[in-house]
């Protein structure tokens, strides 16, 4: 008898079936870099969980979301779990480069502000902000309520210029806080058997109920991340930021 080739979904595998089989693949599009993950269930039908399927579950109400994931196959829930840890990845990334970008832009605002270069050390940064405190200080402008208001709003510009340098006086806690979110999300955690990249959130491929649970902490950190997101894209347009 002639064998004949066990169907494989196309793309990378990520995951494999008893016999060794790739079962569950990433797909990466060349032309727009969008990825997307495709199931294979066990009668042979491929299932694909790519934008549309996290945008869809970001817009649903939790009960239309809960009845969804609810329906899919073992396979498919698994499926669906490596498609959250890489967009958890990838949403990751690009909040940090955003959070970056927003950083260098009221940076640069804030040294304009003094009259400083964006390079400009913190002694010039100091020296700038007396000059402009004595000229600005209420007792010099009639004391008046708006005099007041410019003044503090000149003051909170120079205090955050000093803390995103790492000069202000909540630099070192906010540090010891961001050290400590990072722990939480990246040490101590066992990596999920399928060999993903979701190191926040452990997991047993083989048991529905731990899937189960693990689909409802990843989208809970979508959500978050798509919601950040959005509102980074907001600040950067009022910046004057096109992204």
């Amino acid at each position: 008898t002639q064998s004949t080739a066990p169907l494989v979904p196309p793309g990378e595998p990520v995951a494999y079936d008893g016999f060794g089989v790739p079962c569950i693949t990433r797909q990466v599009d060349t032309d727009t870099g969008r990825v997307r993950h495709i199931v294979m269930n066990e009668d042979g039908t491929l299932r694909a969980f790519g934008e549309s399927t996290m945008n869809s579950l970001v817009e649903s109400t939790e009960e239309a979301a809960r009845r969804w994931v609810d329906d899919l196959s073992h396979r498919e829930i698994r499926g669906l779990v490596h498609e959250l840890g890489q967009r958890l990845l990838l949403g990751s990334r690009l909040y940090e480069c955003r959070q970056a970008e927003l950083k260098r832009l009221a940076d640069e605002a804030d040294c304009a502000f003094f009259g400083v270069t964006p390079d400009a050390d913190l002694k010039d940064i100091d020296n700038a902000y007396r000059k402009l405190a004595r000229r600005m200080h209420p007792d010099k402008n009639d004391g008046t309520e708006e005099a007041k208001e410019r003044f503090q709003a000149m003051k909170a510009r120079y205090e955050a210029l000093k803390q995103r340098r790492g000069c202000g006086p909540d630099s070192a806690k906010q540090g010891s806080e961001e050290d400590g979110q990072e722990d939480e999300q990246g040490g101590g955690q066992k990596r999920s058997e399928e060999g993903e990249d979701e190191r926040t959130i452990a997991y047993d491929p083989t048991n529905r109920h731990s899937l189960d649970k693990a689909v409802w902490r990843m989208l809970a950190q979508f959500k978050t991340v798509h919601h950040g997101l959005e509102d980074l894209a907001q600040r950067l347009r009022s910046a004057g930021f096109s992204s």
